[in-house]
């Protein structure tokens, strides 16, 4: 499942991330000094794996007078459940998880195989301590209440010590044991495991790799309507200059040396640094459903378009003229890195 298949669960999404960061700490003074704090307090998507290792084979009974007791369950076939963050407190970070797919470990061959990629985490379900208060999809699940009791079981084991196994073999072993859960946290925040046999247990992004992918980050705005004069910007979807998901940051053709939109191509704003921003435009396409019957179904699709040069004195142009609306997006992160003009 898909958001965009399922606008209940994307507003329930919405919801959840705005209770959530109402709940978690304030970010760190030092999260000013990056461009998306301009917009607001960001969180992150991870991975994270969870596990119950035993640093020891299991004991064993030693007393002679109990040879004639029946035997009691291994060590091994028990499962611990594990609860995830902590709603009342305000050190946890953790918004909302989803389930993921463990490795598996292939002993003949001693390799390991993962799931898929991009079908790590499956997001047909959500789990969350803020729940919206009247959720609109099913898909949004409590964790841990009385009707909903959503604990990860956690099956203890002891890795093999022979000398069979290499240090590389024992990691791949070791990651496969791991349950995989999709968490959305704050970046800045710890989120805790507890498992009533243990002492809690955190796991914090380093702040190395949170503050590498501030400098990448950008920030866009809502911008519109725009009212200008065709075919600024041009009136049809491109479909070989389509945004992907994965395009960070947005290419953009048609630049001159100068980073401008060509004549023509681009949105022409007044008193817009036109090498630093960039114009996201969305489009209404039909395309086909996938289903082989033929079936149209439309979807928004996007084109990043340059700014084109434009004065602030009066223009007169001739009709007709196009309301239109997007997002202005900042094309170089305060880092420095990201697309550059071409030279």
């Amino acid at each position: 499942m898909k958001f965009h298949d399922n606008p209940n669960y994307l507003r329930d999404f919405i919801t959840v991330v705005n209770l959530g960061l109402d709940a978690v700490p304030p970010a760190p003074a030092d999260y000013a000094n990056y461009l998306p704090s301009l917009v607001g307090k960001p969180l992150a998507l991870v991975n994270t794996g969870w596990s119950l290792e035993l640093a020891t084979n299991p004991l064993q009974n030693q007393s002679l007078q109990s040879l004639d007791q029946p035997a009691e369950k291994a060590l091994l076939s028990y499962q611990f459940p594990l609860r995830l963050g902590d709603p009342d407190r305000v050190f946890d970070g953790l918004i909302a998880f989803y389930d993921g797919t463990p490795n598996t470990y292939n002993p003949t061959t001693q390799t390991s195989t993962g799931p898929t990629l991009g079908l790590e985490l499956s997001l047909d379900n959500m789990y969350t301590y803020f729940l919206p208060p009247s959720p609109a999809s099913t898909s949004v699940q409590p964790i841990d209440t009385p009707k909903s009791t959503h604990f990860i079981p956690l099956t203890p084991y002891k890795l093999p010590t022979t000398l069979k196994n290499t240090p590389q073999s024992l990691h791949l072993q070791q990651n496969a044991q791991f349950s995989v859960l999709g968490a959305i946290i704050d970046p800045f925040t710890a989120i805790h495991g507890y498992t009533g046999i243990q002492p809690i247990a955190s796991l914090q992004l380093p702040p190395w790799s949170v503050q590498l992918a501030l400098k990448k980050m950008t920030a866009f705005f809502s911008m519109g309507p725009l009212l200008i004069t065709t075919p600024n910007p041009p009136s049809r979807y491109d479909p070989n200059a389509k945004l992907a998901q994965s395009t960070v940051p947005v290419s953009v053709k048609n630049l001159t040396p100068s980073g401008a939109a060509a004549p023509g191509t681009g949105m022409p704003i007044p008193a817009m640094g036109t090498a630093d921003w960039v114009w996201l435009q969305p489009y209404f396409v039909s395309e086909d459903d996938g289903t082989g019957k033929g079936v149209m179904v439309k979807k928004t699709e996007w084109n990043g378009l340059g700014i084109e040069p434009l004065d602030n004195a009066a223009k007169l142009q001739d009709g007709p003229y196009t309301a239109v609306e997007g997002y202005l997006q900042l094309r170089t992160p305060l880092g420095g890195e990201g697309l550059k003009p071409p030279s």
